[in-house]
């Protein structure tokens, strides 16, 4: 009984397969990048998909090999998502595939970043010399699920010679494990890597809940939903959102990025 105390209250709980019978998991595409990536696309894609008004999700599982997948709330949401991401990967991979969930009886962990401070204010891939979500990737194990899930606000964000679209972004991370302290440590460290895109003004604040089941977070993962949108989630800039939410690219250097795109939304 108090090792299922101390597991609760380190926000693990046991995962079983059969839980995928009571779940409503959207349709998904697993998205195969070539080994060329063009990042400094991703801001435009993400002022083009703005105006669309769907619900997005992109997720990186590592099970075995990493696997990327993309999903939306609509069938042409997904649509225009892929049209935009091909322009940023040439030439990928796509087709409709279930999410790698485990086969057996194991352990998860699972929680969000909230973001504390002034907002807008995140650091964006011009500030990089190299692919920042490479160092949240890196930093996690084998059984964890990255998942980046953002839908357009109908507001725009005052910026220096131009006017920023808004999105609402969780960004929320899982771990499946064999062990409930490694589950909880290494889902842990994966939420604290995201430090990486802070900045002096605001900082992004792991929140692996005590009370609130992470079954309720991983069911919320898994059918793509924002349930409690003011409280795991927060908002960002186009620019923001291009940082954080993509599939790791390589590590050539975006500071040449231009300061401000040709057209604003």
């Amino acid at each position: 009984m108090l090792e299922g105390i101390r597991m609760r209250l380190k926000g693990v709980r046991k995962f079983s397969p059969a839980v995928k019978r009571f779940l409503k998991i959207p349709e998904s595409v697993r998205f195969t990048p070539s080994d060329v990536s063009n990042l400094e696309l991703m801001e435009d894609a993400y002022r083009i998909l703005w105006r669309k008004r769907h619900v997005y999700a992109l997720e990186i599982w590592k099970c075995g090999e990493e696997q990327y997948f993309v999903s939306s709330d609509r069938r042409e949401g997904l649509e225009e998502l892929l049209l935009r991401l091909s322009a940023v990967y040439p030439s990928p991979r796509m087709k409709i595939s279930h999410v790698p969930l485990p086969e057996k009886e194991c352990f998860v962990s699972a929680g969000f970043l909230r973001l504390e401070g002034t907002p807008y204010t995140l650091r964006s891939l011009s500030d990089f010399s190299h692919d920042p979500l490479l160092h949240a990737v890196t930093a996690a194990p084998e059984g964890t699920v990255i998942q980046f899930l953002f839908r357009p606000e109908r507001i725009v964000a005052e910026r220096p010679l131009v006017e920023s679209p808004v999105y609402r972004l969780r960004i929320a991370v899982a771990v499946f494990s064999d062990d409930w302290r490694r589950a909880a440590s290494s889902c842990d460290a994966v939420l604290r890597s995201f430090a990486v895109f802070s900045s002096p003004s605001s900082e992004l604040v792991p929140v692996v809940p005590k009370i609130m089941d992470p079954g309720i977070i991983l069911r919320n993962m898994l059918e793509r939903r924002f349930v409690f949108p003011l409280r795991d989630s927060f908002r960002v800039t186009a620019e923001e959102l291009a940082a954080i939410a993509h599939f790791p690219g390589d590590s050539s250097d975006t500071r040449h990025r231009r300061q401000a795109p040709a057209d604003s939304p």
